[in-house]
């Protein structure tokens, strides 16, 4: 019943997902799936957003980075410019 009301909506769950619902209401086990179901999800989620969260962080140290190394470049193309004049 859920399973077909699912399939029905349209909503772009995985097919996982609908053959899941599928076999849990064949069994009569629905909550004991979708609680199986709930835990999986939520770990998956927590996995990407650790991910995510350590590519932020990267980017972040890459972005400094960046800007230091220019920062860096002016500051020596500012130094030579003064060595050039003062040699001239």
């Amino acid at each position: 019943e859920i399973g077909e009301a699912l399939e029905a909506s349209g909503a772009p769950f995985p097919e996982e997902f609908h053959e899941t619902i599928r076999m849990g209401e064949e069994t009569g086990n629905m909550s004991e799936v979708m609680e199986r179901m709930a835990v999986r999800y939520r770990e998956e989620a927590e996995r990407k957003l650790k991910t995510a969260a350590e590519f932020t962080g990267y980017l972040i140290y890459g972005a400094v980075a960046m800007m230091i190394i220019v920062a860096i470049f002016k500051i020596a193309g500012i130094y030579l410019g003064a060595l050039n004049n003062a040699a001239r």
